[in-house]
């Protein structure tokens, strides 16, 4: 994926470091934003099949179940793409 920066015309010289910076801030609020978001719908989830528990709604409980072991699969597989030293602050 390419970002904007990427094609930026600052290649060299002071600001193509300032470009690198501020690509790289971007990338990881956004990334950020989206984790965010992603619990919040996997909270919802299991408040659901807690519910669904709740009412024996075996249909809807199995449902919310298999989205929810989608999802956590989706943050492995995430979660194994990043090196754990490059989450960790310097």
């Amino acid at each position: 994926m390419k970002s904007y920066l990427s094609n930026s015309m600052f290649t060299c010289g002071p600001f193509a470091e300032s470009a690198d910076i501020v690509e790289e801030f971007a990338n990881k609020m956004y990334f950020s934003y989206l984790f965010s978001d992603s619990m919040k719908k996997h909270e919802e989830l299991q408040k659901e099949y807690e519910e669904a528990i709740e009412s024996d709604d075996e249909d809807a409980a199995k449902a919310c179940l298999a989205e929810l072991r989608l999802m956590e699969g989706v943050y492995k597989v995430s979660f194994s793409i990043f090196d754990s030293d490059e989450m960790i602050p310097s």
